[in-house]
């Protein structure tokens, strides 16, 4: 069984439970992950991502209850330095088979400790009904919605892709957005132009949402040569987004 100790190097975790760990927008954060370390349990392939080049996609699931009783014991030992339990870790948290039970025990063990529970998703689980039920238990769901150049999103869904998950999330109650902004490498323009931005801002326009977090790269990079974008840029979405969307949004920079 693993205990929360300060085992995180880069901020990938190694093990199931870690931290407490300084969050930029949370506090202090007890970390839970949802699959192994070594194994990342999530279909994207962010050029961003802080867990680098690890195997994805399928493998054996990390029992429920190992992460259940992982967490119970952590907490005893550190809840009074915590602020807030948080869903994420290695890979795409909902894509877990048993994701309603992790769920429902992360809050109830979170409120039992006067925790806030918070989860961070890249959405496709939420597509599942009971999935989406299951995301209700949390005091705070923040939902990955990053612009792109193209089509509103850089992973480049098709349009009926597309299109079911916009009309997922405007079922989302109180949705919380959160998006990096960062510079490509070489010839690929990253996603922080002002075309990208206004396709964003058209693609969340009539969604149900609340806040929206906005942040850039502070970690290495599973892809070379990604780059953080400066505050000036930052704080040109944050204007904009605000203006459309008219709801509370921070911004994190790199530093």
């Amino acid at each position: 069984m693993v205990s929360a100790r300060d085992v995180v190097t880069g901020h990938v975790p190694d093990g199931l439970i870690y931290g407490p760990v300084t969050s930029r927008r949370f506090g202090r954060s007890l970390g839970v992950s949802c699959d192994a370390p070594g194994q990342v349990g999530c279909a994207w392939a962010c050029p961003y991502c802080q867990l680098g080049e690890q195997p994805r996609g399928r493998h054996v699931a990390v029992p429920a209850e190992r992460i259940i009783d992982d967490l119970r014991v952590a907490l005893i030992d550190h809840a009074a330095d915590c602020d807030v339990v948080c869903v994420a870790g290695n890979g795409e948290p909902t894509d877990h088979p048993e994701f309603p039970v992790i769920a429902m025990a992360v809050a109830q063990l979170a409120r039992i400790h006067g925790l806030r529970s918070i989860l961070l998703t890249n959405g496709d689980g939420l597509m599942t009904p009971a999935v989406g039920c299951a995301c209700e238990e949390f005091d705070e769901v923040h939902v990955k919605f990053d612009p792109g150049p193209n089509d509103g999103a850089w992973r480049h869904f098709d349009v009926d892709t597309a299109e079911r998950r916009r009309a997922m999330l405007r079922n989302v109650p109180e949705l919380r957005i959160q998006a990096l902004i960062y510079q490509g490498p070489g010839e690929s323009p990253g996603n922080a132009d002002a075309v990208a931005r206004q396709r964003w801002l058209t693609d969340l326009v009539g969604l149900p949402v609340v806040s929206v977090d906005l942040s850039t790269v502070a970690r290495d990079t599973r892809r070379a040569g990604i780059e953080a974008v400066d505050d000036t840029v930052l704080e040109q979405w944050r204007r904009d987004c605000d203006a459309v969307l008219q709801v509370p949004v921070r911004v994190y920079g790199a530093s």
